[in-house]
């Protein structure tokens, strides 16, 4: 089965942002992937996963600790 697109309201609920951040990123070009359909911006859920998977941060450990 096919995902079903999320408007930007509910991606934005999904990535814990504002929808108008989600604007800003399109704009910036840095956010998630996504679609327009119908003119209408769509986000799948999978593309909304890898763009929180692209800024997962690994700690570096401990640096010089005493």
């Amino acid at each position: 089965m096919a995902e079903i697109p999320l408007n930007e309201t509910q991606a934005a609920e999904r990535l814990g942002v504002r929808p108008s951040t989600l604007a800003h990123w399109r704009c910036a070009g840095i956010g998630p992937r996504y679609a327009k359909i119908g003119g209408r911006v769509r986000y799948f859920p999978g593309d909304l996963a890898d763009f929180i998977a692209s800024r997962i941060v690994e700690p570096q450990g401990d640096r010089g600790a005493a």
